[in-house]
């Protein structure tokens, strides 16, 4: 009897320390859970920054080739003109 009642508690303990791993585990994989969607909306966030930075640039190089036109006109018409 107190043989069985000693492996009872063995297997008790075993069994509370794999609940305790068990409960260990559950937590981090929680923490890379919310680590995973924090990362995901900092990926959107950049795409975003990402996005407008590249329509900026098209902007951007559209304003200088109207200027370069502009400038050129400009010149031609000053040539012309002397």
């Amino acid at each position: 009897m107190e043989k069985a009642m000693s492996q009872y508690k063995r297997k008790k303990r075993l069994l509370q320390a794999n609940k305790e791993q068990v409960a260990e585990m559950q937590h981090s994989l929680d923490v890379k859970g919310h680590e995973v969607k924090a990362t995901a909306t900092e990926l959107k966030l950049l795409q975003l920054d990402l996005d407008n930075v590249e329509s900026n640039e098209k902007n951007l190089l559209s304003r200088v080739a109207s200027l370069e036109t502009q400038v050129g006109t400009i010149l031609e018409c000053a040539f012309d003109a002397s």
